[in-house]
């Protein structure tokens, strides 16, 4: 009898248990979900919810000041001329040349090249999506 109140008290723990671990865990995007959020950067995809025509010049949106929504120290200044600065806790850390081609943001310093691709860009708004891992960074316009 004190076996079968043990198991039973075991079984019930077990289940109380994996009720607690599957209801409080956060929800997690299924497949389907993580699939359609990777098909954001492909650009094809970024062009037509952006409403870009093809001869529209994306370069014009770029330029000015935007600080990451990630970390509000971390600023990247995108000049007409084609010059960028990257800030840091207003401090220079990186400056360099950028251009856009196509639907690709390029940075070039240092002789090295760094390939984004644009998921958005608008008034208040920039997304960028860093190619060789796909870690999408989020940007807000701010005021000189």
């Amino acid at each position: 009898m004190k076996n079968l109140f043990y198991v039973i008290l075991i079984l019930v723990v077990v289940a109380v248990g994996s009720w607690f671990y599957k209801n409080t865990l956060p929800n997690l995007p299924n497949e389907e979900v993580v699939n359609e959020e990777l098909k954001a950067i492909d650009e094809s995809i970024a062009i037509e919810e952006n409403n870009y025509q093809d001869n529209y010049d994306l370069k014009k949106d770029f330029v000015g000041r935007w600080e990451s929504k990630e970390d509000s120290k971390s600023v990247i200044v995108f000049n007409e001329n084609g010059g960028f600065e990257s800030i840091y806790d207003g401090k220079s850390i990186d400056s360099g040349n950028w251009f856009v081609d196509g639907y690709k943001l390029i940075n070039i310093t240092n002789e090295e090249e760094f390939t984004y691709t644009i998921i958005f860009v608008g008034i208040e708004r920039l997304e960028l999506s860093y190619l060789p891992n796909g870690n999408t960074l989020s940007f807000s316009r701010i005021e000189e």
